[in-house]
């Protein structure tokens, strides 16, 4: 005898089947965020229209995430777990663990496009965006350990592992910005040649 997977009811018309709703993934809510974000800014990007991406009701996603805020912080704290994840065990090859790091961010910046520039002109300010504050700096902060790993085995100089990974970083996201200005205006960076010259600078007599 065919069963429904339903629930069902008796009720006085007769036994009545309720669908049951259907499993919501929540990357396809984070990437309908991600792409909100991207084509129209943080501050026009509302739950409304994130909602009606993703295909789910708008209360879904106060039910899930409180407030737009705390999903937009969701969505950085996703993308902060794609960088560079292969690089954040730190290994004895110093050089090779930095061009991983170097890479990774590159390919962060790359795929994560105008809502990295849109969070660096609107976070100090707009206080819809302080739940989402503290996320790359966690990021940024896992590359930081890499480094004060390889300083502590006295690979690298310096005593300020968060100083030291944005002299590493700071090129890429210099060169995004004015290559978003001015398309073409500065060549691809490569990561091999960011990390010698870094090193040129941090690498201590012992290496």
């Amino acid at each position: 005898m065919w069963r429904s997977s339903r629930p069902c009811q008796r009720r006085k018309a007769g036994l009545v089947c309720v669908p049951m709703p259907a499993a919501i993934d929540p990357d396809r809510i984070l990437d309908a965020a991600l792409a909100v974000w991207r084509e129209e800014g943080f501050r026009a990007a509302t739950t409304r229209k994130v909602a009606a991406r993703a295909g789910v009701g708008e209360m879904t996603l106060f039910r899930r995430y409180g407030d737009k805020g705390k999903l937009m912080a969701a969505v950085m704290a996703r993308e902060a777990e794609r960088f560079a994840p292969e690089a954040m065990t730190p290994t004895e090859d110093v050089a090779a663990d930095l061009r991983a790091i170097v890479a990774g961010y590159a390919e962060l910046l790359d795929r994560l496009g105008s809502v990295v520039f849109d969070f660096l002109l609107h976070a100090p300010t707009d206080p819809a965006l302080a739940a989402v504050r503290p996320v790359p700096l966690a990021a940024v902060g896992r590359a930081a350990q890499v480094i004060a790993a390889h300083q502590a085995a006295g690979r690298l100089q310096g005593s300020d592992p968060m100083a030291a990974v944005l002299a590493l970083l700071g090129p890429s996201l210099a060169g995004a910005l004015v290559g978003r200005a001015q398309p073409g205006a500065i060549p691809p960076f490569d990561p091999v040649d960011m990390v010698d010259r870094f090193l040129d600078g941090w690498k201590t007599q012992a290496r």
